[in-house]
């Protein structure tokens, strides 16, 4: 028929497949290729590929798998790169301007993974997602998508280096819907705008409504510390190493950072 789908790859195990070749790079794009980061080139590329996707128009190619992708080669394809662009993996390296791109990419990842593998997934082939909304473009958009909306030109404007106006958007969408991803993505966007105390307002709030998560904790310290509140970020971090974790990397950076806030206690 005129309309079938080609098949899928034979192998549905491989892995997520994104354009590292960047056609038409931007100049803020070629600038992150070559300013001085941590980051491998590969990593680099995917990162900035993975950004162009982050609007979340077509959630398959974010997630690099063909459209109608099977939900194990989606679950192996998210797990893959959500390790890979975690942004705790590499918090407190030097990042240079993907420090803001990091979080905003995975968050669009985690998005664009629960919108395919959710009970209304768009149809296969449906590659601009819209096949889970045909009925609902006459309807109002409710407060909930507003704020995401709001949230999304925040993460955009952040990325790009305009912090003020990003928190600006930020205030709103907590303001309409004051989930902790908000909170926290606002908290971090005011500790690179070194608005300490703004900070601290956004991550204690995130962090009262997820105390037993110890990312909300270490964002937290990390609040406490740019404040100068040090003794106040050890008792958080002090907190945070008592709470069940499975990642790793997360608990020896929360032992890191309480061994620096304590040396930094000894000093004053």
């Amino acid at each position: 028929a005129a309309n079938q789908q080609p098949p899928l790859p034979e192998n549905p195990d491989h892995d997520p497949e994104h354009d590292l070749t960047l056609p038409g790079a931007t100049p803020a794009e070629l600038a992150a290729l070559r300013e001085d980061a941590v980051l491998d080139e590969a990593s680099r590329r995917r990162i900035l590929a993975m950004a162009r996707l982050a609007d979340g128009r077509d959630p398959w190619a974010l997630l690099g798998v063909p459209a109608g992708a099977d939900p194990r080669q989606l679950k192996r394809a998210y797990f893959k790169l959500s390790k890979e662009i975690h942004p705790d993996r590499y918090y407190g390296q030097r990042l240079g301007s993907f420090a803001p791109r990091l979080p905003s990419v995975f968050e669009a990842l985690s998005r664009a993974y629960a919108r395919l593998t959710s009970s209304d997934r768009s149809r296969p082939g449906d590659n601009d997602g819209r096949g889970a909304q045909v009925g609902r473009a006459e309807q109002p958009q409710t407060p909930q998508e507003y704020a995401a909306e709001l949230f999304d030109r925040a993460c955009q404007l952040e990325i790009g280096g305009d912090h003020l106006d990003a928190m600006k958007l930020f205030a709103a969408a907590v303001r309409v819907d004051s989930q902790p991803r908000y909170l926290r993505r606002a908290a971090s966007c005011a500790l690179a705008a070194r608005q300490p105390k703004s900070a601290v307002e956004y991550a204690k709030k995130a962090y009262s409504l997820a105390p037993h998560d110890p990312s909300s904790a270490r964002l937290l310290a990390a609040a406490f510390r740019a404040a100068g509140k040090l003794s106040d970020a050890e008792e958080v971090l002090v907190m945070a190493m008592a709470l069940k974790s499975e990642n790793d990397i997360l608990t020896s950076e929360l032992r890191n950072d309480l061994a620096e806030v304590r040396r930094l206690l000894a000093q004053s």
